[in-house]
């Protein structure tokens, strides 16, 4: 008899939790449901002040390619502006050139590259102590070059043949980044040497200065080498040295 009623009290004890487990669950519900109809009243009654801040503004299609080729014209524009600069620039030095700028004596002056402390001195006739000194990058790899394209900057005593204004030329490095503007600065100060493209130049890069990090030309800041350029004269002597 006391096994039989306590079978009873379990099984009443079941179907109370169970009753409560469906209560509690239809409560759930309920406040969900509450929640939504709360929701859309909501939107009923204010969608139109909600809606504006909620998704933004519809793009006028025609005001946003009428933008985008605009930028396109200003972007061709300053291109063509740029240029016209760099070939201003360019016809300025020919002209200079043509006057004697860089074609004074050639003997008032010398230069001299160290490669061990990676400057760049300036030397006036009769004055034993340089009046300048410049820091430098040079070849990536080191000792003397033997073959173009091996990454070294040659030694040995040479001349200025010729001096370009560079700004508008480009060079690949072969490291991903493609046609690189204005990577010998203003100015290409042309050697006489045995390998042929050896000389002086500026750089898009000036951290660079003070490393071996060049194809194997000379490196300067190109606000340093604009300082140079008032005592380069085509035929002065340059000394570069281990």
């Amino acid at each position: 008899m006391n096994n039989e009623n306590g079978s009873i009290k379990d099984k009443f004890r079941e179907k109370s939790e169970a009753r409560k487990k469906k209560q509690k669950k239809y409560a759930i519900i309920g406040g969900i449901a509450g929640a939504v109809m709360l929701v859309l009243a909501i939107f009923t009654f204010y969608g139109d002040v909600l809606m504006p801040m909620i998704s933004p503004p519809p793009v006028d299609a025609r005001a946003e390619r009428q933008r985008v080729e605009e930028e396109a014209k200003q972007k061709a524009i300053d291109e063509a502006a740029a240029k016209a600069e760099a070939e201003q620039k360019a016809a300025d030095w020919a002209q200079k050139r043509r006057e004697g700028f860089a074609n004074g004596d050639p003997a008032k002056y010398r230069l001299v590259m160290d490669k061990s402390d990676y400057k760049l001195y300036l030397y006036e006739k009769g004055i034993e102590e340089p009046i300048k000194v410049y820091s430098i990058a040079v070849g990536k790899n080191p000792g003397q070059k033997e073959k173009e394209g091996d990454m070294k900057t040659p030694t040995g005593d040479f001349k200025v043949e010729e001096i370009f204004a560079s700004q508008s030329w480009t060079h690949d490095f072969g490291d991903g980044k493609g046609e690189i503007k204005g990577a010998y600065g203003p100015y290409f100060i042309s050697l006489k040497t045995d390998w042929d493209g050896i000389g002086i130049h500026g750089t898009h890069a000036p951290e660079s200065i003070g490393t071996m990090a060049s194809e194997g030309c000379v490196r300067m800041t190109n606000s340093d080498l604009e300082d140079l350029m008032a005592f380069i004269r085509i035929g002065m002597d340059v000394k570069f040295q281990e």
